[in-house]
C-alpha cells in the first residue's frame, strides 16, 4: 500500500452524508469464501502458537444475568486465553435513568470475577442511549471505570505482554500487539435514530475510526500476520465504517482479519469479494466465547484462521441464545450455576435481585 495514498481520497466514497436508510440495520446471509493461497501459512519461516482470547458482548441486560456472570467468568482458565474482552452494551437500551455512575461501578466489580487482563470496547447503551446531555456524563463514567480495567494490579490476573496505545482524541480506541496479531478495539456503537449526534459530527467520527484503523495496518503491514478488529456493531449507523473495512481488506488481501462484534444472535459471515475477511457476531448470552487466532493454519479457508468455540452458552432461565448447536449430552450441567441464582442463595453479592 503506497504510504502516500491519502485516506481522504481512498475512502471518500465512504463517507457521504449519512443518509435514514444508512441508519436502518443490515441483515445479512452467510457465503462461504475460498481463501487466497497465497496465504498459505506453510511458508512462514517462522511458526507461533495459536492464540486464543474470550469475547462476551450485550450483557448484563439484568440482574439475573448480572448474578450469573461472575459464575460463568470463574469458569475461565487463565492458562487457556490471553485475555477477556466485552463488546459493548453493559444493560438494555432502557431509561436513561440507568446511566448512573453506580452501573459502571457494578460492572467494574462483576468483571473482577475474570481471570484474566479484561478490555471493554463501548457500546451505544451505555453512552448515547443514556440520552441527550447524559452521553458526554456516561463516557466519562465509562472511561473512569473501564477504559483502563485492564490495568488493573490488584487482580491476579497474569502478565499481559503488549502495549497498549490509545487514540489521542478518542481514547475508546486502541490498539495492541499478540504473538504478531494486531488487535485494535473501535469506537463502533449503533445509537438509536433519536440519540445519534448531528451529521457532521458522526460522519468525522467515523472518519476517525477508519483512519485509526489504517494507519496501524499501515504502520505495521510487515509486521502482522493476521489483525482482528474489536468492536460493538458493524451496521446500521457503523456501516459506512465497515464498507471502508472491505477496502482496507482488499488493499491488505494477503493479511486474515477478523471483524469481531456482539449481537442479540449469533452469526458468521465470509465475503466472496473479500475472502480475508472473517465477521463473527456474538449473542447476548453470559458464557464467553473463545476465539483462537492460528496464523499457521493449513486448512486454506479464513475460518481455520480464526476459530471459535462457544463453550456450550448457557441460556436456561434467562434470554435464549439462538443457533444453540449443542446436543444436551454435549452441555450436560453446564448451567448447573442458574440454580445458585434461584431464591436468595449468593444474589446479594453483585446487589442483584434474581427471579
Amino acid at each position: 500500500v503506497s504510504s502516500s495514498m491519502r485516506d481522504d481520497e481512498l475512502f471518500e466514497n465512504d463517507f457521504m452524508v449519512l443518509s435514514t436508510s444508512t441508519l436502518s440495520p443490515v441483515r445479512r446471509t452467510t457465503a462461504p469464501s475460498q481463501y487466497p493461497s497465497s496465504r498459505d501459512p506453510t511458508s512462514r519461516p517462522t511458526p507461533s502458537n495459536p492464540l486464543t482470547f474470550y469475547a462476551i458482548g450485550d450483557v448484563p441486560y439484568n440482574d439475573m444475568e448480572a448474578c450469573l456472570l461472575p459464575h460463568e467468568l470463574r469458569k475461565l482458565s487463565a492458562s487457556d486465553a490471553k485475555f477477556l474482552i466485552h463488546l459493548g452494551d453493559l444493560r438494555d437500551g432502557r431509561p436513561s435513568s440507568a446511566c448512573t455512575e453506580t452501573l459502571y461501578e457494578d460492572i467494574a466489580t462483576i468483571f473482577e470475577a475474570s481471570p484474566v487482563p479484561t478490555f471493554f470496547v463501548i457500546g451505544d447503551n451505555e453512552w448515547y442511549d443514556c440520552g441527550g446531555t447524559l452521553a458526554d456524563t456516561s463516557m466519562a463514567h465509562w472511561s473512569e471505570h473501564l477504559l483502563s480495567f485492564h490495568e488493573r494490579n490488584d487482580m491476579d490476573w497474569p502478565p499481559f505482554d503488549a502495549n497498549v496505545t490509545h487514540h489521542p482524541d478518542h481514547p475508546e480506541m486502541y490498539s495492541f500487539f499478540l504473538d504478531d496479531v494486531l488487535f485494535l478495539g473501535q469506537g463502533l456503537p449503533g445509537p438509536q435514530l433519536v440519540n445519534m449526534p448531528s451529521p457532521e459530527e458522526w460522519q468525522n467520527y467515523l472518519r476517525d475510526n477508519v483512519h485509526w484503523t489504517r494507519k496501524h495496518f499501515s504502520q505495521n503491514s510487515q509486521r502482522m500476520k493476521a489483525a482482528v478488529i474489536m468492536a460493538h456493531s458493524s451496521s446500521g449507523p457503523v456501516q459506512p465504517y465497515f464498507d471502508a473495512l472491505k477496502r482496507v481488506a482488499s488493499l491488505y488481501d494477503e493479511t486474515p482479519i477478523l471483524f469481531l462484534e456482539d449481537n442479540h444472535w449469533f452469526e458468521k459471515e465470509t465475503y466472496p469479494d473479500y475472502p480475508n475477511l472473517y465477521r463473527i457476531a456474538l449473542d447476548d448470552t453470559v458464557t464467553p466465547t473463545s476465539i483462537t487466532v492460528d496464523t499457521d493454519a493449513t486448512g486454506g479457508e479464513i475460518t481455520d484462521v480464526f476459530r471459535y468455540d462457544r463453550r456450550c452458552p448457557c441460556s436456561s432461565f434467562h434470554r435464549p441464545t439462538r443457533l444453540y448447536s449443542y446436543s444436551s449430552e454435549e452441555c450436560e450441567g453446564v448451567c448447573d450455576t442458574i440454580y445458585l441464582c434461584d431464591g436468595e442463595n449468593v444474589c446479594g453479592m453483585n446487589g442483584a435481585t434474581c427471579w
